[in-house]
């Protein structure tokens, strides 16, 4: 006897239509630096304003000058400040390297703003993310200062004056800290390390 086959069951499809494939995220606007007659330059130390231009709208770029109105200019500078300080942290936090403790973020921080001071904006000599204070280089930037203010001499330099800095920096954190940030020190230190920064001859006009 001939037999019907059995129905077949099909469950029903309730994974819905598949997910849309998201486009490669792509450059929306560009960011540039002007200095004070509004041409665009490509470092932070010879920049007096910004340019933002939405790629979408380039006929309309929006510019900014320090110095244009105070109150706005505090404003940019305390969000700039506090931010400066989170990406400091953060970026020491977070190196590759391994987490920075509390301690080794605060230095970042401190160390950044001593390096402003200089008229620098970045250490572009610094090797990554986090990177220590060469200790050596801040020991000689250390006795270069002391010698020209006659402090200490030549002769006490090559006869372990150096050597004895070095041996303080390493040894008190909080020593090594302070002189970072002292700003003679901090300006021969970004000299010794190649780092540009500002003197009363930049600003002539």
């Amino acid at each position: 006897m001939r037999t019907n086959p059995a129905p077949t069951f099909q469950a029903p499809d309730t994974a819905g239509p598949a997910p849309a494939i998201k486009d490669e995220k792509k450059k929306r606007a560009e960011h540039e630096l002007l200095d004070a007659s509004g041409a665009i330059v490509d470092d932070e130390e010879t920049a007096n304003g910004i340019k933002y231009t939405l790629l979408e709208m380039p006929e309309r770029p929006f510019t900014y000058q320090f110095g244009a109105n105070p109150t706005v200019d505090k404003f940019l500078a305390l969000f700039g400040a506090k931010t400066l300080c989170t990406n400091e942290s953060s970026a020491v936090r977070n190196s590759p390297k391994g987490s920075g403790t509390a301690e080794e973020q605060i230095d970042a921080v401190e160390a950044r703003f001593a390096l402003l001071a200089t008229g620098a904006w970045v250490d572009r000599t610094r090797e990554g993310v986090g990177a220590k204070v060469d200790l050596d280089a801040l020991a000689n930037a250390i006795c270069n200062v002391m010698v020209a203010e006659g402090k200490i001499t030549e002769a006490d330099v090559a006869n372990g004056k150096m050597a004895a800095y070095r041996e303080k920096l390493e040894a008190d954190k909080a020593f090594a800290r302070s002189a970072r940030q002292h700003p003679p020190f901090a300006a021969e230190y970004a000299k010794i390390k190649g780092a540009s920064t500002k003197t009363v001859d930049d600003f002539m006009i």
